[in-house]
């Protein structure tokens, strides 16, 4: 069976044998992002600079729609007739066609293509037990937060480091890890019931919430499986089932960083109904290519 190149970026060590006619390379893109509107002029530019720059490969884009991706690339690997590369993929795209992706370990060395450009952890999250390196970093989904700093300053909480590494420093001058713990700890501080009680208090009357400290403004299930897998310690099996108390309490009865209600079902949407006042929100960015 044709092994795919799983990732765009790894076009650059696609090298052809022209004789008469070039080398057609096949880059499928739909499985993660690159198929809407806006994405699509960048991808058409990539494959117009890489088809100038050399005369043995024509590089083809061939882009489906997400809601169709999975089907008709099913249906191309079944027909033998699967393309060279595809991306961007993310967890879901890879690990629907286990098997299929080709090692790009050997190519690696073979073209002694230089990978300290990428973060070591990002290039070693592409390597699988059964598969090798299946992928390199293409693009990446970064997170910010937005937060209401008159809400922090009546608190008396300082606000969230602005700067990558740097620690978090409480209200009483401790240096604490930037990690999902210390923002569920900022989460529960921000929380408040009707009687003015934060969640960290044995006061606090978790039916009667009046503030949620914490929510995320875009997620699905992978979003909230990966952070209960950190919170909860959890692997990611058990983090589906872990979720339902992840919503609004975790195991110890107070409330999680999320910061919605379940009886709300919105998950930190600003237009969910029931308390609106949230401190700070994560927002997920969509997609930054990396040239």
């Amino acid at each position: 069976m044709k092994k795919i190149l799983a990732v765009a970026v790894a076009l650059l060590l696609v090298s052809g044998v022209a004789f008469g006619e070039k080398t057609k390379v096949r880059w499928y893109v739909g499985l993660g992002g690159g198929s809407d509107a806006p994405t699509l002029e960048g991808q058409k530019a990539v494959v117009e600079k890489f088809n100038k720059s050399q005369n043995d490969v024509e590089l083809v884009l061939e882009v489906v729609t997400n809601s169709n991706a999975y089907s008709t690339l099913a249906t191309e690997i079944a027909g033998g007739n699967a393309p060279d590369i595809v991306g961007p993929v993310g967890i879901r795209g890879r690990d629907s066609f286990k098997g299929s992706w080709r090692d790009l370990e050997p190519l690696v060395k073979k073209y002694n293509y230089d990978l300290s450009q990428f973060d070591k952890s990002v290039v070693d999250f592409f390597r699988t037990k059964d598969e090798g390196l299946v992928g390199l970093p293409f693009a990446v989904y970064p997170s910010f937060l937005h937060v209401n700093k008159a809400l922090f300053k009546e608190a008396g909480i300082p606000l969230p480091p602005t700067k990558y590494g740097d620690p978090y420093i409480d209200e009483k001058g401790n240096k604490l890890p930037w990690d999902l713990n210390t923002v569920k700890l900022i989460g529960k501080k921000l929380t408040v019931d009707a009687n003015g009680n934060d969640a960290t208090s044995p006061k606090f009357d978790n039916t009667k919430i009046v503030q949620f400290g914490y929510g995320l403004q875009m997620s699905d299930l992978r979003g909230y499986a990966t952070v209960a897998e950190a919170l909860a310690g959890v692997d990611a099996a058990e983090a589906v089932d872990y979720l339902p108390r992840m919503h609004f309490f975790d195991a110890g009865g107070a409330v999680t960083i999320y910061g919605d209600d379940i009886a709300y079902n919105d998950v930190g949407r600003l237009d969910a109904p029931g308390p609106r006042h949230r401190l700070y929100l994560r927002e997920g960015g969509w997609e930054y290519v990396r040239e």
